[in-house]
């Protein structure tokens, strides 16, 4: 079995995390809704 080394998140991973902690993070009613927000600067 090799040896990993264990990853490590980076700075803009750990604040990522943070903030969903935190519960700062959008919230949807639909799907429909979550795509048409991640689409909207199409």
């Amino acid at each position: 079995m090799p040896n990993h080394a264990p990853l490590v998140p980076n700075a803009a991973t750990i604040e990522a995390m943070k903030e969903a902690r935190r519960g700062n993070l959008p919230q949807f009613d639909s799907v429909e809704d979550l795509f048409d927000d991640l689409h909207a600067d199409d």
